[in-house]
C-alpha cells in the first residue's frame, strides 16, 4: 500500500514541472496524460486507504473464527 501511495505522491511532485517545460510539437497531450495518470494514482491510493482497515478487520475476524472452530473440533 505504502509503495503505491508513495508512487502517486512522487508522480504529483514530478507533475507540475512537466507542464512548465515547453515542448514544440505536443505539450498539451503530455500534460493531459500526466494529469490523468497522477489522478489515477491518487484515486488508487485513496481506495487502498479506505479498504485496508476493513480488510484487516475481516482477516482478524476470520482468523479468530477459524481458531475457535479448530479449538472446538
Amino acid at each position: 500500500m505504502s509503495i503505491s501511495v508513495l508512487h502517486s505522491l512522487t508522480l504529483g511532485i514530478q507533475w507540475p514541472p512537466n507542464l512548465a517545460v515547453p515542448t514544440d510539437s505536443t505539450p498539451r497531450r503530455g500534460w493531459l496524460y500526466n494529469g490523468r495518470s497522477h489522478r489515477r494514482g491518487v484515486r488508487m491510493g485513496r481506495v487502498l486507504l479506505l479498504f485496508l482497515p476493513n480488510f484487516t478487520k475481516a482477516s482478524i475476524r476470520l482468523a479468530r473464527f477459524h481458531a475457535k472452530t479448530d479449538v472446538e473440533s
